[in-house]
């Protein structure tokens, strides 16, 4: 990453009724005064005003907003370390060959779906029906998602990847009612399918014939490599909309033409429109989730439904993550051996913010284990953290281990590929059944986090954090 955020500095000039007199300058009226709490329209612009530096970031319930944003922004350096060689801990995926290709647990990121840097053009397919027409733009409805989309692509990968949006700026009408152009789709409880409707009446291959043959009429297809269908937000019936094939890659036919790209629906559940959906995230990140499968990460890890990650349910990304898509530096890492002992004493930059410091420490235990060591603080994408949000977390991750989905399921998720270390704090009580933040995983300001025979204590906070990792002997 290793980039500190612009500051902006804002000023408006009106001029009221008339132009001034030749020689005499028109009063301005005076610039508005910012101040935490207040809408803006720039994700992660910072800005400058009488309460310090503000941070536009996004928070639930209230969409953008502008936060004081703790600390300096410049990293202090780094202490001297006895470090491994940084390769040490880009453990390989250990996995077989057609298994990691529908998404990454370690190095190398696959040669998946998607490129994970330069241009790659999305297709935008918006459908409506015979029984629920479009009224609205369609663009209209999403356009403020893609652009916090194009947002995050340039903060969290320092503007290496770019998608370049197409799409019909009509409703494409489908040959069918609504109640045709519906998925049954699956989700996983402890590791078992379930379909989460039965009412689905046309396979997904013909549902995908029907879009993609109007669309062609009206889009330039060729050289598209990912697509939404996105179905009238007003069609109740469509609660995904058409669902992809399932397929390694997606084939979709038409008369005329043969398509191999992923595509995913926009439907009311992804929209928003479904209000009995207590947890529903905002459009942008699921949008981002299901094309970082396509990019190449296998997600759903450490803390499935939580908030720390994209491809959990959240909006950031964390490091180890970034660190296989080539989108965080090597240099932005700390590489440090768990099997001798040790004690170390290092500055974390929060992941949440990337103000060009070190943003992990990965402890190499194996080599297909290492736990990696974040600060997390408010971010500009981070939708469910607080603005006083300051903590540290470790994750152990095992290459070895399958990348299945045990939702909820803490006892099954220690079988799994990553899962955070917890502190177990009789005073931090925690329902799993519940929609809810374990706090047993966050370690406050002098909270030791103990993994075997590693601790890690959150020792200092002063906007960025002072983490000791002690190594025992085994």
């Amino acid at each position: 990453m290793g980039k500190i955020l612009a500051i902006f500095a804002i000023s408006t000039l009106v001029l009221t009724g008339c132009s001034a007199p030749s020689g005499e300058v028109a009063n301005p009226e005076p610039s508005p005064v910012l101040k935490a709490g207040d809408v803006c329209d720039k994700p992660a612009e910072e800005i400058e005003s009488s309460e310090g530096i503000l941070l536009c970031t996004y928070m639930m319930g209230q969409g953008w907003t502008l936060i004081t944003l703790e600390g300096s922004g410049v990293f202090p350096g780094q202490n001297e370390l006895a470090q491994l060689p940084i390769d040490k801990c880009k453990i390989k995926d250990n996995r077989p060959p057609e298994v990691r290709y529908f998404g990454a647990t370690g190095f190398p990121a696959p040669k998946s779906r998607m490129p994970n840097k330069g241009e790659v053009t999305i297709a935008i397919i918006p459908i409506d029906f015979p029984d629920a027409l479009g009224v609205s733009d369609p663009m209209s409805l999403i356009q403020k998602d893609l652009d916090t989309i194009d947002a995050w692509t340039e903060f969290f990968t320092d503007g290496e990847l770019k998608y370049n949006w197409v799409f019909s700026k009509e409703w494409l009408t489908m040959p069918k009612e609504s109640k045709y152009y519906v998925w049954d789709k699956s989700y996983i409880s402890d590791g078992e399918s379930f379909k989460m409707s039965d009412k689905q009446l046309q396979s997904n291959e013909k549902q995908a014939t029907q879009v993609f043959s109007a669309a062609e009429k009206v889009m330039e297809l060729e050289e598209v490599e990912y697509a939404w269908i996105f179905s009238n937000p007003e069609a109740k019936l469509v609660d995904w909309g058409p669902g992809p094939t399932n397929s390694a890659t997606q084939t979709i036919k038409t008369k005329t033409s043969t398509y191999q790209l992923d595509y995913f629906p926009i439907g009311t559940y992804l929209f928003g429109n479904v209000p009995e959906y207590s947890h529903q995230r905002p459009l942008w990140t699921s949008m981002l989730h299901e094309m970082g499968h396509a990019h190449g990460l296998a997600g759903h890890a450490p803390g499935n439904e939580w908030t720390f990650d994209y491809m959990t349910a959240g909006g950031t990304l964390n490091a180890w993550n970034g660190w296989i898509m080539g989108w965080i530096a090597d240099e932005d890492f700390v590489c440090l051996d768990g099997t001798e002992p040790a004690k170390h004493t290092l500055i974390l930059d929060s992941v949440d913010l990337h103000r060009g410091g070190t943003v992990a420490a990965v402890i190499r235990l194996s080599n297909h284990e290492v736990l990696v060591v974040e600060s997390r603080k408010k971010g500009p994408f981070s939708i469910d953290f607080n603005p006083e949000y300051s903590y540290v977390m470790a994750y152990y991750v095992n290459t070895k281990r399958a990348a299945d989905r045990f939702d909820g399921n803490l006892a099954k998720e220690m079988d799994y590929f990553s899962y955070f270390v917890r502190i177990e704090d009789p005073n931090r009580p925690f329902d799993p059944e519940a929609y809810q933040l374990d706090p047993n995983i966050l370690a406050q300001l002098g909270d030791t986090l103990e993994f075997e025979n590693i601790r890690v204590k959150f020792a200092d906070s002063n906007g960025f954090d002072t983490i000791e990792v002690e190594v025992l002997a085994q």
